[in-house]
C-alpha cells in the first residue's frame, strides 16, 4: 500500500512541477502528502473529505494529557493548512462556552478546549455560529505547536464532518483572525479571509 500511495504522489508532484502542466490543484497535493505521511488513502481530487476510518484507538502522548488518537478520520480538504504530524484527537462536544472554545469528551474524560487562530470577542452571534456547527457532534481536535494557554485550555483547529470549524466561523463573519504565536500554521489562511 505504502509504494501504490509514494508512487501517487510522485506523479502528483510531477505533474505539479511539470513547466508545460496545467495548474495542479495545490489542496489534492496536500492531501496526498498528507494521507502518505499518515499511512491513509488520499481523497479524490475533487472531494472535501477523506473518507473516514474505523474508530480511532485511543493512546496518550507523552507530550500532551488529551489523548491522542493512531487513526483519525480524514480532514476536510479545506483543513490543508493544519500542520502534520501533531497529536490530533477525536472526541465529541459536550458544551459550548462560547464563539471560541467548547468543552470535549475524549475517552470518557473532559477536556475544555480553544480554538486556535480566532477570536469571538464574546459575541453572542459567534455561540449561536458555533453551536449550529458542532453542538453534540463527534470533532477531530487538532494541535499545532503550543498545547494549552495560561487557562489550562487545549489550543487546537477543530473539524466536525467535512467542516474546518475555525475557518467556517471566521467566513462567516463571527469572530475574528487572532493568530497567536507559536500556533500559526494557519495565519496566512486565516488573514486572507474578508
Amino acid at each position: 500500500m505504502k509504494k501504490v500511495l509514494a508512487i501517487t504522489l510522485i506523479t502528483m508532484l510531477l505533474a505539479a512541477c511539470a513547466p508545460s502542466a496545467p495548474s495542479t490543484d495545490d489542496t489534492a497535493v496536500q492531501t496526498a502528502v498528507a494521507a502518505l505521511l499518515t499511512q491513509q488513502a488520499p481523497a479524490p481530487a475533487d472531494a472535501t473529505e477523506a473518507p473516514a476510518e474505523e474508530a480511532p484507538a485511543q493512546t496518550s502522548d507523552p507530550g500532551s494529557l488529551l489523548p491522542t488518537a493512531e487513526s483519525i478520520p480524514g480532514l476536510p480538504a479545506e483543513a490543508s493548512c493544519v500542520p502534520l504530524g501533531t497529536d490530533r484527537s477525536v472526541g465529541t462536544v459536550v458544551e459550548i462556552y462560547t464563539g471560541d472554545s467548547i468543552v470535549v469528551r475524549v475517552d470518557g474524560k473532559d477536556y475544555g478546549v480553544r480554538y486556535i487562530g480566532i477570536d469571538d470577542g464574546d459575541s453572542p452571534q459567534a455561540l449561536e455560529a458555533n453551536r449550529a456547527l458542532i453542538e453534540n457532534q463527534q470533532v477531530i481536535l487538532v494541535r499545532d505547536e503550543a498545547d494549552t494557554d495560561e487557562y489550562g485550555r487545549y489550543l487546537r483547529y477543530v473539524m466536525v464532518g467535512d467542516a474546518f470549524v475555525n475557518l467556517r466561523l471566521l467566513q462567516q463573519g463571527v469572530v475574528g483572525a487572532s493568530p497567536e504565536s507559536p500556533n500559526t500554521a494557519c495565519e496566512r489562511l486565516f488573514n486572507s479571509v474578508p
